[in-house]
């Protein structure tokens, strides 16, 4: 997952960290592996998350589910806020190609009196579901909010195969000494669409989604819905205090597909990003800019490598100035999906001063060992300041893979 970059002061020194791996794929008598089925699950809001599928898959079935609208607030007495509606869900089959970096946004539900917001992959003009709607709020004094109406179109899906439900309403606010605030209405689910709330009471959860919060029937700020995307409740005040809606729940994208290659670790990084920019070996000569949002990227490019013969390996990268990086690189010789620390690990040689796009280089030579597994072999190259990467798999403090 892709982690917001930044620089850190440290002792009036920047120290920049920085990722960029390859998973460069070293090709030598393919055989037919099994074949697995992996389901990813992206749960937190956000638009900072990026995948990038192993190189045999050519399409994934996507599901999507919006963000709760959030309920509305109050502010006076006897006032009585509407209840948020339930996100939406779309589901389908979406084409993948090797290599591609495809970002996945995970809509927040709505804060008080906020509408929920879509979540989606690739792009919105790919596949994404909207979210819910908040729920009026109030502050007029004895009055009663209505709760959102779930929209009942506004999804989008170019996949094979597309199914699209829609969120239930929230509930509206009932009257009276005990009167409710109203409840939020369920999210969509990968079969039906949301439950509406009634009058104080969620809706309730169907299969894969999220239940509408209940409504409250003493003052106080309203519930939030569950994940994923079920709409919150109204505030109920009893005098001038704000009472707040309660929170819509976050949406989700969930990701399954199918795979004879292993899933890799992906380490993360919290600091600047300063690529790699070239990698040469066995027939491999791949450029990428000196720029990047991206900690990590996969390229699907193939060598043919023997046994028992070295291979020379040269590399570039941006320093961000005058610094000095350090290359390493993990090569999963026995298949087992783990990069092996110390036999599977080489040092490179380091650059310094280099914006990536000069001729400055790291070179070395690669042996590759007699015992080693032939079919794709993963590969990856790493970049850290100061000193080599010592493993492949460690999330970026003050250094980088």
């Amino acid at each position: 997952m892709f982690i917001s970059t930044q620089k850190k002061i440290n002792n009036k020194a920047v120290i920049y960290q920085f990722i960029f791996g390859f998973f460069l794929m070293i090709a030598a008598c393919l055989p037919v592996n099994a074949q697995t089925t992996y389901t990813l699950t992206v749960n937190q809001a956000g638009s900072n998350w990026y995948y990038t599928f192993p190189c045999d898959v050519t399409s994934a079935t996507v599901e999507v589910w919006g963000g709760g609208g959030g309920g509305g607030s109050a502010q006076s007495s006897g006032a009585r806020a509407g209840g948020g509606s339930g996100g939406a869900y779309t589901r389908g089959i979406i084409p993948i190609t090797a290599g591609t970096v495809y970002n996945i946004t995970v809509g927040a539900g709505g804060a008080s009196a906020t509408d929920g917001e879509a979540s989606s992959f690739n792009t919105a003009a790919t596949i994404m579901a909207i979210g819910g709607k908040a729920g009026q709020s109030i502050n007029t004094s004895n009055t009663q909010g209505t709760g959102g109406i779930a929209p009942g179109t506004g999804n989008v899906n170019t996949g094979a195969s597309p199914q699209s439900y829609y969120g239930g309403n929230g509930g509206n606010a009932t009257s009276g000494g005990s009167g409710y605030s109203g409840g939020g209405g369920g999210s969509a689910g990968n079969a039906s669409n949301g439950n509406n709330a009634v009058a104080g009471t969620g809706g309730a959860a169907v299969a894969s989604g999220g239940a509408g919060a209940n409504g409250n029937n003493s003052n106080g700020a309203g519930n939030a819905g569950s994940n994923p995307g079920g709409g919150g409740s109204g505030g109920r005040a009893g005098n001038g205090t704000l009472r707040a809606g309660g929170n819509g729940g976050d949406g989700q994208v969930v990701i399954t597909f199918t795979t004879s290659l292993p899933l890799y670790c992906a380490p993360d990084i919290t600091f600047s990003i300063e690529p790699i920019t070239l990698v040469q070996f066995a027939g491999i000569n791949n450029t990428t800019p000196n720029t990047s949002t991206y900690p990590s990227e996969s390229f699907c490019f193939t060598a043919s490598v023997n046994p028992g013969t070295s291979y020379p390996i040269t590399l570039k990268g941006n320093t961000d100035g005058n610094f000095t990086d350090y290359f390493t690189v993990f090569i999963d010789w026995d298949h087992n999906g783990v990069f092996n620390n110390t036999t599977e690990r080489y040092d490179i040689g380091t650059i310094t001063n280099s914006t990536g796009s000069d001729a400055i280089t790291a070179t070395n030579n690669i042996l590759v060992p007699l015992g080693a597994t032939t079919g794709i072999t993963a590969m990856r190259v790493a970049k850290r300041f100061n000193a080599y990467p010592t493993d492949a798999c460690t999330d970026i403090v003050f250094w980088t893979v």
